[in-house]
């Protein structure tokens, strides 16, 4: 889909080269990724990187020279658009919430459920992790979403309205990326560094 945009679309301009690629090559990549997206095969992360890599050249309409073109992170935020890892993880966290509010035919409770008590996890309404044996139970949904839920601001979670919710979790992730996302850094790809499974330290691996 990227090769027919570029072929058939060089000519036009920056903001609808970016329309263009959201609703048709990024849609592609975020189709049920609540699913399949991969949690820690590097090498499928950088492949799916790669593709948004070449978009955003496309988009900005870059030179093929490294030296004279802008990186990857400064094209992100010139486009004001997430890295593929993070906006994955930003899908997760929006079907959850869509599940926990009812907009879906899901009972959460049945996978996972809120800490109770009086300890510090019970009193931010933390997720209870399960307990898993395979890396393949560990990486489906309702097992990768506790430390994702967990790690945003409980101001977020209990947000009421949607709309709200997805613009208060973008900035979120947005402010994120500026701050700790490195290009040749893929520990820092994920909230769950794909190399020794740590969540958000600053110097994991």
């Amino acid at each position: 889909m990227l090769g027919f945009l570029r072929r058939n679309c060089a000519d036009i301009g920056t903001n609808s080269k970016r329309t263009l690629d959201l609703s048709f090559v990024r849609s592609h990549l975020g189709h049920a990724s609540e699913i399949w997206a991969p949690q820690t095969t590097v090498h499928h992360l950088r492949i799916l990187e790669g593709v948004q890599r070449r978009a955003t050249r496309f988009i900005l309409n870059c030179s093929h020279k490294v030296s004279v073109r802008p990186d990857y992170k400064s094209r992100l935020k010139l486009l004001n658009v997430l890295p593929l890892c993070y906006w994955h993880e930003f899908r997760d966290i929006c079907f959850f919430y869509k599940c926990m509010h009812k907009y879906c035919n899901i009972i959460v409770n049945e996978y996972t459920n809120i800490i109770t008590g009086r300890t510090r996890n019970a009193i931010n309404s933390n997720l209870r992790p399960n307990r898993v044996r395979t890396s393949l139970f560990r990486d489906s949904f309702f097992n990768r979403i506790v430390p994702l839920w967990n790690n945003i601001s409980l101001d977020i979670r209990e947000t009421k309205a949607l709309s709200t919710f997805k613009v208060n979790l973008f900035n979120y992730f947005f402010n994120k990326f500026i701050a700790n996302f490195g290009i040749s850094r893929i520990q820092k790809w994920k909230t769950v560094c794909p190399h020794c499974r740590s969540i958000n330290r600053k110097n994991c691996c």
